[in-house]
């Protein structure tokens, strides 16, 4: 057998390596065996391992206090939980407060300037934390509502869902920009304001451009007053 032809799987005839279809059976990928497949994913699989490994290593506040604020936005709320629940231990808090202090840096890290570190911000919180007792109850977790933005083009995809549910002809819906305002003092009812400017088609099929606003609860996420 020539070293440019393998055995076929099925039929065990010639074919030639890389050879997308047997031409004596038909069969697909005929020199791709099962063994290569699993080999394959075993491959991918490890990868993921390492990948997770080497983000749960990164996911504590020792090796993640000096990040800044911008470098912050982009970590995984599960690494965020990881981050504040590691300084509770570390400055022997009652486990009881990591939520707290969760909500505390996940507002901070939206509300102050980006060039701040995560180590201010926790510095920060432990202040409220020892100077006002439960202080920290009144922080609302801004980093859970950013997570429903789009980080491709902006979009606020509960925002954009309801539109689409509005809409004749969804298929034609097209981001254009989104906004957004928060509101956090002042109210019982912390909220963010949602602005969403799209164009699609209408009842007549004629593309047209839109503005739609919305309130959204900073704590539950619901959506109301939709305009």
């Amino acid at each position: 057998m020539s070293s440019k032809l393998v055995a076929c799987k099925t039929c065990k005839k010639e074919v030639a390596k890389g050879a997308k279809v047997c031409p004596h059976c038909g069969e697909k990928n005929p020199t791709v065996s099962t063994k290569d497949i699993i080999g394959g994913v075993l491959i991918v699989l490890v990868f993921i391992w390492i990948v997770s490994a080497i983000i749960s290593e990164e996911a504590t506040y020792e090796n993640s206090k000096n990040k800044t604020l911008k470098e912050a936005t982009q970590l995984s709320l599960g690494s965020l939980k990881k981050i504040t629940s590691s300084y509770v231990k570390e400055k022997q808090i009652p486990s009881s407060y990591n939520d707290m202090f969760y909500n505390c840096l996940g507002q901070l890290i939206y509300d102050k300037d980006k060039t701040f570190t995560i180590e201010k911000m926790m510095d920060w919180c432990h202040q409220d934390y020892t100077s006002s007792n439960g202080k920290l109850k009144d922080y609302y977790n801004t980093a859970e509502l950013f997570k429903d933005f789009s980080a491709y083009d902006g979009t606020y995809r509960p925002l954009e869902l309801l539109i689409k549910n509005s809409m004749q002809d969804s298929s034609s819906y097209e981001h254009i920009d989104t906004s957004y305002r928060l509101v956090y003092y002042g109210t019982e009812r912390p909220y963010m304001f949602v602005e969403t400017k799209y164009k699609g088609k209408n009842s007549f099929g004629a593309i047209v451009k839109a503005v739609v606003t919305a309130k959204v609860d900073a704590k539950t996420k619901d959506i109301f007053e939709v305009k």
